[in-house]
């Protein structure tokens, strides 16, 4: 038996980024271990402890929904799972600055993992790895436990789990794994159409017949991987009814500055989509860079892994490798970008963009897309039962990051780290 080996590379990864933690939580005056008041998931936690599920009073500087003279947290509650058993041993002081870290670590390592899957070479996997969480928005986020941040790093991660096992094919999983994030950022509905996609494609390779009936029986088959996702669904469901009286509210209809003014709107879209695809950093006439901390600025400056995504979606497209998966994928993205922009607001006080972040994880997904299908370009024996495992084909063919790419990595984690010092530190 094969002994197996220690990934060193995983091993310095992880090394670097600790230390990495470490001297940032040090700059902002040791913050690493304190309990960040912005935490309204430890506040419910406590709360259901209590056997309510109202707060039992207002907190005026967090996002609260009233209703009916009521308190309520105004976000989905899947983040509320993780603080919950934390506070039986801290209390209402829970490490909520350690966990976002932890969950932004975690997420690196699932991503190094499945570029792996694909063949990237180790060094260019943790490259990639480190620029689509440390080199983006998800860098600032993790240094801050606050509500805002817990949720849309455990939604990152729980996609980019639910990215592992597709690729696995370990379908029941990845679809729980989506279900949890809707219960983060709930625009992760639009993720499930594309596992959709990618399972049917996927049975639909080795059917002899692919008529409209053959299509629908192998649709069908799918439904017992969904009755996980359906509970936690009905869970949702039945919490927001319980708080709300309406299945589909899970608060944020009772802030109060959303009393005046609606929380969605397609009138909202034009000005927040000039804030990501128009807004750019700029610098003073002392040379210091000028860009706004409320409502965003361009996405590509602030999460750079667009940029990669971008352009190998164009390859992709030159080189005919598109194909419906990559497709519905895409306009997912789009889908969630344009979703975003009918929100009032693009994230409020801010480094970057950092709703967008909540698209990193799908339009990763259709780059590896690519990248699986450029594995067996010109191979010389295309055997179907190789497409989807490792094989001596495969290993003929590694992925490293080109010069243009390597650049970007450097710049998109430098960016970042100078932001979260800046914004942390108050400086701009």
């Amino acid at each position: 038996m094969e002994k197996k080996r220690i990934d060193t590379t995983l091993i310095a990864l992880i090394v670097i980024v600790l230390l990495g933690y470490i001297l940032m939580h040090d700059i902002f005056g040791g913050t690493l271990f304190a309990h960040n008041s912005w935490d309204s998931y430890t506040l419910q936690a406590l709360a259901w402890r209590d056997g309510r599920l109202d707060l039992g009073q207002n907190y005026s500087y967090l996002e609260i929904a009233v209703f009916e003279g009521k308190y309520y947290v105004s976000f989905p509650p899947t983040p509320t799972l993780v603080m919950l058993p934390l506070t039986f041993i801290f209390g209402n002081n829970t490490p909520n600055n350690i966990v976002v870290m932890l969950y932004a670590i975690i997420t690196a390592i699932v991503v190094y993992k499945v570029l792996l899957m694909v063949n990237f070479k180790n060094i260019s996997a943790a490259c990639l790895s480190s620029l689509i969480v440390f080199g983006s928005n998800a860098l600032w986020m993790s240094t801050v436990g606050g509500v805002w941040f817990q949720a849309q790093l455990l939604n990152m991660l729980l996609l980019w789990l639910a990215i592992y096992f597709s690729l696995k094919d370990k379908r029941a999983a990845a679809y729980a794994m989506v279900a949890l994030a809707v219960g983060c950022r709930p625009f992760s509905l639009f993720v499930f159409p594309v596992l959709f996609v990618f399972f049917l494609m996927r049975d639909l390779k080795d059917k002899p017949k692919k008529d409209f009936r053959s299509i629908l029986l192998t649709s069908l088959s799918q439904l017992k991987c969904l009755i996980i996702p359906a509970i936690i669904g009905a869970g949702y469901m039945a919490l927001n009814y319980a708080r709300f009286g309406s299945v589909f509210e899970f608060g944020h209809n009772y802030l109060p500055e959303f009393l005046n003014d609606p929380q969605f709107g397609l009138h909202y879209i034009p000005q927040n989509l000039k804030n990501l695809l128009l807004t750019f950093v700029g610098f003073n006439d002392n040379g210091q860079l000028t860009f706004p901390i409320f409502n965003g600025f361009f996405l590509f400056i602030a999460n750079p892994i667009f940029i990669i995504t971008f352009a190998a979606f164009i390859r992709d497209i030159v080189k005919k490798r598109v194909d419906i998966t990559m497709i519905v994928s895409t306009v997912c993205v789009i889908g969630i970008l344009i979703a975003t922009c009918a929100h009032k607001t693009l994230g409020g006080w801010q480094f970057g963009a950092r709703y967008t972040v909540d698209m990193i994880p799908l339009a990763c997904f259709t780059y590896l897309l690519g990248r699986k299908k450029e594995l067996f370009e010109n191979m010389p024996i295309p055997a179907p039962e190789c497409v989807d495992g490792p094989t001596s084909l495969i290993q003929k063919k590694q992925f490293t990051l080109n010069a243009a790419e390597a650049v970007i990595c450097a710049f998109g984690i430098m960016f970042n780290v100078y932001g979260a010092i800046v914004i942390n530190l108050g400086l701009k």
